[in-house]
């Protein structure tokens, strides 16, 4: 979907800060979040991800700093005056009442007809695929028709913003990756903004318009989810994304476009600047993905680049092959492989020689 940025953001945060005693939860925190956008908080527990989403919701007030919705600073307003709702890890469903009587429980405390309710509790079952279900009891019900209720409750509501604390976090595997096609096709047919915390890096990749990626109550980087994944901005970001291939280096050469930097294991490469600065006699560090690595026998081919290393593990994982590395520097590699070619049964032992071999437009220079 394309976003109409002309528009003010549904969310705006301003210098957002929260603290518990001397701890900062969230640290000065900016973001503005489109209308219409699924826009992701990831990041490790602790990070402060479900801080800043309860700090919308209006359940946690800001130590410093403000918050907008829709152009309106709604920091000292209280959550129930909010044009937003909140869905849960655990679906925090009434199991005495129905399904219908749960998703019509906040309507009661709308100005809203009542001859209206009914008519608002089926078009949001219907929407969540709930349809004829409405006079279960939650018991009745299986772990993905559970979370469907719980959605339906915060939708018939009509909010503005929707807000998601890690929903799907317990599902098991298979229905999970099925409720994130639900979850993102229900966003596209709605418009609505969708504001989603996860600590899984797939999960806000196959959802999400764009990701920031927290770490100790800061955001590191927020980005679209391809740039985030294929140009971290920084190590924690590459690190935590699955990158975990970094090369050390000394610049050598540069110009507008690229530096030329010599590793101490003793090879040369070119690595683009992407509008980074640099200087002759930088010491820098780049990154290069799992999967943008190969292993070969022999030197590597013209416009590539090439570093000696030997094996210290294969792991064969079916799909692919995971080769564990290191080069003459001490430096240790993660390649991933896919498994093309034909079968042969062989196995490289640990200790033998290789050549990394790599794309050098691959390489993404990381800040310090």
């Amino acid at each position: 979907m394309q976003l109409d940025t002309s528009l003010a953001p549904a969310i705006q945060i301003r210098q957002a800060s929260k603290r518990f005693g001397e701890v900062a939860a969230v640290d000065r925190i900016s973001l503005d979040i489109h209308r219409g956008e699924f826009f992701s908080l990831l990041g490790s527990s602790g990070c402060g991800k479900t801080t800043l989403l309860r700090m919308i919701a209006g359940f946690e007030q800001p130590t410093s700093g403000q918050v907008f919705l829709n152009g309106v600073d709604v920091t000292g307003t209280p959550p129930y005056r909010r044009p937003v709702n909140l869905v849960f890890q655990h679906f925090a469903l009434f199991p005495h009442l129905t399904v219908a009587s749960n998703v019509a429980f906040g309507l009661r405390y709308q100005k809203s007809p009542r001859s209206d309710h009914a008519r608002r509790v089926s078009q949001s079952l219907d929407l969540v695929r709930l349809s004829g279900l409405d006079q279960r009891y939650p018991h009745e019900l299986s772990g993905g028709q559970k979370q469907r209720v719980a959605l339906a409750r915060a939708l018939v509501l009509q909010p503005q913003v929707l807000l998601l604390d890690e929903p799907l976090g317990a599902l098991d595997q298979k229905l999970r990756k099925e409720m994130q096609v639900e979850l993102k096709n229900l966003q596209r047919t709605l418009g609505i903004t969708f504001v989603f915390v996860t600590h899984d890096q797939e999960e806000a990749m196959t959802m999400s318009d764009r990701i920031a990626v927290m770490n100790a109550g800061r955001v590191e980087q927020c980005d679209r989810s391809s740039e985030v994944f294929e140009v971290p901005r920084t190590e924690f970001v590459a690190d935590f994304m699955g990158a975990g291939n970094f090369f050390s280096g000394k610049v050598v050469s540069f110009d507008a476009e690229r530096a030329t930097v010599i590793s101490p294991a003793g090879f040369q490469t070119q690595v683009p600047l992407r509008g980074q600065s640099t200087s002759i006699g930088d010491a820098v560090r780049f990154m290069v993905r799992p999967e943008k690595l190969s292993i070969r026998h022999e030197a590597a081919a013209d416009g590539q680049a090439g570093m000696d290393a030997m094996i210290e593990q294969q792991i064969y994982q079916g799909l692919s092959t995971t080769w564990i590395v290191r080069n003459t520097a001490g430096e240790r590699f993660t390649v991933y492989e896919q498994n093309h070619r034909p079968f042969n049964g062989a196995v490289t032992e640990a200790g033998g020689k290789v050549v990394l071999c790599w794309d050098p437009s691959h390489a993404v220079l990381i800040k310090n």
